[in-house]
């Protein structure tokens, strides 16, 4: 089964077609630029415009830079406010068929690391972190997964602001 893979970030999107067995890219990666803060009415918009230029109608898992819960934004630090309370999977209704999984980007990542890779097979505690815009925290202890860790947005413990202000991909450029 395929599934289209659209990783939303805070400087853009990227997106592709996966095998949902294997987890491999069925063709090309799509890289899409924005700045934020960008307003859902405009990325909603970037998104429905590339889903049909992929001519795409099926199954869509979302990684979303913020929490995420039952397919609403709950925080959006690197996009902006107007997120808060949006239902992406309504407003993407219909190219996904109803087949449809929106999560916090790096728990995308992390429950990709723990079915498919270093992770795979394991027990105990399985941490991962991603790094860009902001920086992405998951936490597995024996297959049970802390969703919406968001790790980067405490505090820092010297500095003034959160943890990803001062050592993301984001603040080292």
């Amino acid at each position: 089964m395929q599934s289209m893979g659209i990783d939303i970030g805070g400087s853009g999107f990227r997106m592709g077609v996966f095998d949902t067995i294997t987890g491999t890219l069925q063709g090309e990666l799509h890289h899409h630029q924005h700045h934020a803060p960008i307003s859902p009415q405009t990325l909603v918009e970037q998104l429905r415009s590339s889903l049909e230029n992929a001519d795409w109608s099926g199954p869509l898992g979302i990684g979303f830079p913020g929490a995420v819960e039952q397919g609403r934004i709950l925080t959006a630090p690197n996009l902006g406010a107007d997120w808060i309370g949006v239902d992406l999977r309504e407003e993407l209704r219909s190219y996904h068929d109803g087949r449809f999984a929106l999560v916090n980007d790096a728990d995308a990542v992390g429950v990709a690391e723990y079915r498919m890779g270093a992770g795979q097979g394991e027990t105990g505690t399985l941490l991962t972190l991603t790094i860009g815009t902001g920086i992405g925290t998951t936490l597995h202890h024996n297959g049970v997964m802390t969703p919406n860790l968001e790790y980067g947005r405490n505090p820092h413990p010297r500095l003034k602001g959160c943890l990803e202000e001062h050592i993301s991909a984001a603040a080292r450029s």
